[in-house]
């Protein structure tokens, strides 16, 4: 075997030592961390959640957001304990989060820059539901990390409502001239008249949509939702 040989195996073993090494230490860091961790929501273990390590925030399993603990606040709201709750299990899980120049859902951040999001203003929204999805700053509404393009805060209003048992709730909203579904516009909707039915029906005066799609054709005078509303369908 050459020398070329020779020197081109060694640094393979080096770089794979290296690696194991690196790696070997990682799982160490982990697990001694793993063991330190503090909530700081009141999420019953299991559920996502913000979580402390030492000086560090983190989103549930500690591999993607690494947040200041200084800095760092879970925003709370005005959410009640829903039908997802019972007298023994009364939670409510809070997944805005700010280290107090951005604002943070779960592990995403939302968006920033001279238009973006004001980590001062910026408040979650009650959705009726144990979780929030829906927040708003002075200037923007937001859906989960998204901005709700055009959405009014000062008049915006989440369309909750507790669905047919095995049913899905619809995630529709609105604001004094417009619905949205999830971050998107439903194109044609009228708000003064629109209402959500469920598993991402809705209607107004005039339409039936699906999610934020025009149902072409189809009148909302005696529609009914084609589905039967059990679990697993």
């Amino acid at each position: 075997m050459n020398s070329k040989a020779i020197t081109k195996y060694i640094c393979l073993g080096v770089i794979i030592f290296l690696g194991a090494f690196f790696a070997y230490k990682t799982v160490l860091v982990n697990n001694n961390d793993q063991e330190q961790l503090v909530r700081l929501t009141s999420s019953p273990e299991g559920l996502p959640q913000y979580v402390k390590s030492g000086t560090r925030v983190y989103w549930t399993t500690m591999q993607s957001t690494q947040l200041n603990s200084d800095t760092f606040k879970v925003y709370k709201g005005d959410l009640k304990p829903s039908i997802y709750s019972s007298a023994e299990n009364q939670y409510i899980q809070y997944v805005y989060a700010t280290d107090g120049k951005s604002v943070y859902y779960m592990d995403r951040m939302l968006p920033n820059g001279i238009d973006g999001v004001d980590a001062y203003s910026f408040r979650p929204i009650e959705n009726g539901n144990y979780i929030h999805f829906y927040g708003k700053d002075d200037k923007h509404v937001y859906y989960k990390d998204l901005t709700i393009s055009g959405a009014n805060p000062s008049t915006f209003k989440i369309l909750w409502m507790v669905p047919p048992e095995g049913c899905m709730p619809p995630r529709y909203s609105k604001d004094d001239t417009q619905v949205f579904y999830d971050h998107m516009l439903v194109k044609g909707a009228d708000a003064a008249t629109f209402e959500p039915l469920h598993d991402d029906y809705g209607k107004d005066k005039d339409h039936v949509f699906l999610k934020e799609k025009l149902q072409v054709g189809v009148s909302p005078a005696n529609f009914k939702v084609p589905t039967t509303c059990e679990y697993g369908s």
